[in-house]
């Protein structure tokens, strides 16, 4: 095939609105991302814990933060007033959070944060604490919300100071009351639900979109920003069908153990081999197959294209979304120095940074021999930096013909728009290269850090998603 490679700038022209599920976490990494793409060390302490399971009794009401309390009565006491009291002075008093947490606490933050759990479950009727995990210096509480119309797990993180660091909330989603598309669940042990979306009419393309670090469901959530679910319906429009999927560290993260050997394969890799069997074997309709990788995944397309063709399936593009060539832990340390910088808080930061170096060294400098020992290094075990150890994207993107689109956000602070030059100049054989002036890590406008204007309603952008219908449907 001719070599080509074209660099297009683009400047976003045009928003779509849409709705939410509230993820709040990271300061060094997103993947939208969180502070690690990986699981917890964890030890796990589960029910038989003496906290009441709160109705709506005023008596259970705390009118202040008692930061004296135990870390599972703080986060069930700001659940409870938060859901079922629906006390707003109590849950904006800064003091309950920690201080990466504080510039989040809006005036209309808990209106929306209860507005989109009672769409979900309807009006909420208790909550009780189902587990602690204690994860390096914080501590984890997942707590039950049940409602009406049923439950949710709401994970919230209080940090060594018992105060409130972040929150999750995981719905169990019905795949029979979603909008748009089919569900389909794939796999044999531990399957993943996810929603295979077609056109009307006849469709020979099909894109499978494999989300990038941390748990993410099959929409990539962010606040109120749905990526996965932007592209899919953008593309559909285009005659394009899409596959997207929960990935397993979000749908069955109870039973990931990074004690036993987690890797990239167990994270993400194996699912994706999976997924294009399963769309290989059973829909001889589609004949072009394309990957959508984001952030990790698109640092790990190169490997999943590798084992997909060793294992005999055709794979006819490969698209890359604000996908990392650097290694993690050098992306990592870079990032939380960056992010030290430009807010001008390095104090308050240093101790992160300092950490996060000894763990990069440390990563740096592992040997095969090391395959034994169960630390955990920036979120991650030693099996999983092992796995990565000798790998180099650049290498395998540039021994294949495949054809390859690479989109990146010039106001993406998770990866960085100089991560481009790096796969511009692998010599790969195929490739366009798309940049977006003004798009973030998840391609919509917005704060650099994905850490401002959280309570917009935004969207993937258009431009971005004609780009790549275009490309897939450029050769056929």
């Amino acid at each position: 095939m001719t070599s080509k490679k074209r660099i297009i700038t683009r400047r976003n022209k045009r928003l779509r609105t849409g709705a939410i599920i509230v993820m709040l976490l990271a300061i060094l990494m997103c993947s939208c991302s969180h502070i690690t793409p990986f699981g917890t060390n964890s030890t796990t302490e589960s029910n038989g814990i003496n906290l009441p399971n709160s109705g709506g009794s005023d008596t259970d009401l705390i009118s202040q933060p008692n930061l004296a309390e135990k870390p599972e009565t703080v986060a069930h006491n700001w659940v409870f007033n938060l859901l079922i009291s629906r006390d707003d002075a109590y849950i904006h008093m800064l003091d309950l959070y920690a201080k990466p947490m504080q510039e989040y606490i809006q005036p209309e933050f808990s209106g929306i944060v209860r507005s989109k759990i009672n769409e979900q479950i309807g009006k909420v009727l208790s909550c009780s604490v189902e587990s602690i995990e204690t994860i390096e210096e914080y501590n984890q509480i997942l707590i039950r919300v049940a409602g009406e119309d049923g439950a949710i797990s709401m994970s919230v993180s209080i940090d060594a100071d018992n105060k409130i660091l972040g929150f999750d909330f995981f719905p169990r989603i019905n795949l029979t009351e979603l909008e748009k598309g089919v569900p389909l669940i794939i796999g044999e042990k531990d399957p993943l639900p996810g929603v295979l979306l077609t056109p009307e009419g006849e469709c020979s393309s099909l894109a499978i979109i494999l989300p990038g670090s941390g748990p993410q469901n099959l929409n990539g959530t962010y606040w109120l920003t749905h990526p996965y679910k932007d592209i899919a319906e953008g593309l559909c429009e285009f005659g394009i069908a899409t596959y997207r999927f929960e990935k397993r560290s979000y749908y069955y993260q109870d039973k990931i153990d990074l004690n036993n050997d987690y890797t990239p394969k167990e994270e993400i890799i194996n699912d994706a081999l999976e997924i294009i069997k399963y769309f290989t074997t059973n829909h001889s309709d589609y004949k072009h197959l394309f990957l959508i990788g984001h952030s990790l995944s698109g640092y790990l397309l190169p490997m999943v294209y590798n084992n997909a063709t060793e294992q005999g399936y055709q794979i006819d593009g490969l698209i890359y979304l604000g996908a990392n060539a650097s290694p993690i832990e050098d992306l990592m340390l870079d990032q939380s120095i960056r992010y030290a910088q430009e807010h001008d808080d390095n104090d308050l930061y240093s101790d992160q940074i300092k950490i996060v170096k000894e763990q990069v060294e440390i990563i740096r400098n592992l040997k095969p021999q090391d395959s034994d020992n169960k630390s955990i290094l920036l979120g991650a075990p030693v099996s999983y930096w092992l796995f990565l150890k000798y790998y180099d994207p650049l290498i395998i993107a540039s021994s294949t013909n495949v054809k390859m689109f690479f989109g990146f956000g010039e106001e993406d602070n998770n990866v960085p728009i100089s991560e481009m030059s790096l796969w511009e100049n692998a010599g790969i054989k195929n490739a366009v290269f798309y940049k977006y002036a003004d798009l973030n890590h998840l391609f919509v406008s917005g704060s650099s850090w994905l850490n401002d204007s959280r309570l917009k309603e935004v969207h993937v952008s258009k431009q971005l998603i004609d780009d790549i219908a275009n490309w897939i449907k450029s050769d056929m």
